[in-house]
């Protein structure tokens, strides 16, 4: 039991500092922190695996009843954070006499978890992994071989690469694939991530360095590839839109030193019932550090990548976020309390 909540607790400090990291990213910190934070999205992708796998390790999974669950999980408090947002920030334009600024597409498009206002579209990410988990979730149980499973999830993401490697002109200048870059393509290394993320927690430490090592690798040769193609260092963030090899690898290599870390040298009771409430409630503190955001914006203007002024962004940004969750937890609990 106790090996199990020191499972569980790991990937509480994993989801949790994906989720500050996925924040930081958008208060405009400074190149270099961009660039050291840029394995968020594929870190909670691969922390989502881990539960799932750890969840269903003895269990079955009824895919109605999963599907039902997670997609209201996903969709329901996106569109109603939505509708505050809307909402409240329509009144605030009236009475302050400003004008609107959102657009009737923006609106729609935020609701549909496309771009909109921007920040949802990892929402979609998970939904679309929430999609697949059932059957790579059968997919993990049915091949119980570690090196054809590793075979098979590199032979599809090698086709996928051809793919995008077609498609996608490897230059900084260049623009998104549009919904193709958006919404299609991104499915397969997601999914690739995912399939890698259920088995993370069989893997072993020794194993663990080992594919870190040979993704960094991966990451170091493609970055020299890339400085003498460009003629410029390539941050991983302009092949993030749909992921490349150059952006996953730098993500594995990140996503196994952090776990490994966590892991193997945290300690075990240090801010854990913080880390665990952040994690627990991660999608509700994702979701109003985007109108924190749009309140900075709104009071201080831009913080144009100065690290100080990024800093106290993040500052600001983070302890409101989780300040209105815990308010909003507790004004539910105690309506509740009283419909009792």
């Amino acid at each position: 039991m106790n090996q199990l909540k020191d499972r569980d607790f790991t990937l509480d400090i994993l989801r949790s500092c994906g989720l500050f990291l996925i924040i930081l990213a958008h208060c405009e910190p400074p190149k270099f922190l961009y660039q050291l934070r840029d394995f968020d999205v594929p870190l909670m992708v691969i922390v989502s695996a881990a539960t799932f796998a750890m969840i269903y390790q003895y269990n079955t999974i009824d895919y109605k009843i999963f599907y039902i669950k997670r997609i209201k999980q996903l969709i329901l408090p996106a569109w109603y954070f939505l509708t505050f947002f809307f909402g409240s920030i329509f009144i605030g334009s009236y009475i302050f006499k400003t004008s609107y600024p959102f657009s009737f597409p923006e609106i729609i498009s935020s609701y549909s978890l496309y771009s909109g206002i921007g920040y949802v579209w990892i929402l979609r990410i998970f939904l679309f992994i929430a999609l697949l988990t059932p059957p790579l979730l059968l997919f993990k149980k049915t091949i119980t071989n570690n090196f054809l499973y590793a075979a098979i999830v590199l032979i599809i993401y090698t086709a996928y690469e051809l793919i995008a490697a077609y498609l996608y002109n490897i230059d900084p200048t260049d623009k998104e694939l549009g919904i193709l870059g958006n919404v299609f393509l991104p499915i397969i290394p997601y999914a690739a991530l995912y399939a890698y993320g259920l088995r993370l927690e069989e893997m072993s430490n020794k194993l663990l360095l080992t594919i870190s090592f040979i993704s960094l690798i991966i990451f170091v040769f493609l970055g020299f590839y890339y400085y003498f193609d460009a003629n410029e260092i390539v941050p991983t963030e302009y092949l993030k839109y749909p992921p490349r090899l150059y952006y996953i690898s730098y993500a594995i290599f990140a996503t196994n030193i952090v776990y490994l870390l966590a892991k193997n040298f945290y300690p075990k009771n240090f801010l854990k019932p913080f880390l665990s409430w952040v994690s627990a409630n991660s999608l509700w503190i994702y979701l109003w550090h985007i109108y924190a955001i749009f309140i900075w914006g709104l009071s201080f203007g831009p913080a144009d990548k100065i690290l100080t002024l990024s800093l106290s962004k993040y500052l600001f940004v983070c302890i409101a976020a989780v300040l209105i969750t815990r308010l909003q937890i507790y004004t539910i609990s105690k309506i509740k309390s009283y419909q009792a």
